[in-house]
């Protein structure tokens, strides 16, 4: 063949078949390589990298990656994973002061869901932390589902209404302990002595249920008795509710002995303790447990209080 200048030579015809070779200088011998093993197990670097076909990242799942690095991932049809495990994901690494991190957007074919989550290196499959089922039902497999704004919540507006539907917002849920205690609203000479004092609650929304159990071994000399310290503030004073669940040393002279489970109501009373209510045996405010009916230095009473906070 007749030398010639690489401009002269003919075009070839495009897109290569691969089979095609070239010639090289490698440890100082010109050899032949062919077009499809120029980049073969070697890292390639570009500035950009445009294609109307497939990009194909063999190995994934045992360390392979394709590394975006400071730049962006522009595609305009479907990326896809051709492993056969029925687990596929993408996924995104981030490395800040040292440390990398993993986050990645999967597909378990197998199991009929898709999910979001994490992993702990880029060789290994991803555990999921919220996981769409094919049915439509979302699971949260890790952690909690936390809502990060005060006031936001489930919203049930979906849902059938009634008439005087007002909010279908479920906001907040809350249960811990409180301290209950027993006083009197005046003329209190000395104070309880408990030897238990205890209390519960549980916040669904906007309703609060109280649970208290108290027992004493002293008490003061006369006055109304209050029950104090609820854990939130009542909306409406008048309509806290409640009942005595137990009680012991107690004797209302004016009405009749209080058992457990005989309907005795809690009223919310003003005062400047804060939310009070008042233990009093059904009727009129103006009838309620009053010290006479402590029959010994020593008593037990307990309770549920439920009631509407703001």
């Amino acid at each position: 063949m007749a030398d010639k200048k690489i401009s002269a030579l003919t075009a070839s015809s495009t897109p290569l078949a691969g089979t095609e070779v070239l010639p090289i200088v490698q440890s100082s011998a010109t050899v032949k390589v062919a077009v499809s093993d120029l980049t073969a197990g070697r890292a390639v670097s570009a500035a950009s990298l445009s294609t109307t076909g497939s990009v194909s990242i063999a190995g994934l799942g045992t360390g392979a990656k394709l590394d975006i690095g400071s730049g962006t991932l522009v595609q305009s049809a479907a990326i896809i994973s051709t492993r056969t495990d029925g687990i596929n994901a993408l996924l995104f690494s981030d490395n800040h002061a040292g440390t990398t991190k993993y986050g990645a957007v999967g597909v378990n074919n197998a199991a009929d869901s898709w999910g979001l989550g994490y992993t702990a290196s880029a060789g290994t499959l991803f555990t999921s932390a919220l996981t769409w089922i094919g049915t439509g039902n979302v699971t949260v497999s890790t952690g909690d589902l936390v809502i990060g704004t005060s006031g936001k919540g489930i919203d049930f507006s979906v849902t059938s209404q009634a008439a005087g539907m007002t909010s279908e917002l479920l906001a907040d849920y809350e249960e811990g302990t409180w301290t209950p205690a027993l006083l009197f609203d005046s003329g209190m000479t000395g104070s309880f002595t408990y030897t238990t004092q205890t209390g519960t609650y549980t916040k669904v929304g906007r309703l609060v249920t109280a649970r208290f159990n108290l027992a004493w071994t002293a008490r003061p000399s006369a006055g109304l008795i209050l029950l104090v310290n609820l854990p939130f503030t009542a909306v409406n004073a008048a309509n806290v509710q409640g009942f005595i669940s137990a009680q012991g040393g107690i004797t209302d002279t004016g009405y009749s002995t209080i058992v457990a489970g005989d309907g005795l109501t809690v009223s919310a009373y003003t005062s400047t303790q804060g939310a009070i209510c008042a233990v009093k045996s059904g009727g009129a405010y103006t009838d309620p447990l009053q010290q006479s009916a402590l029959t010994s230095a020593s008593g037990t009473l307990a309770g549920v209080i439920i009631y509407e906070v703001t």
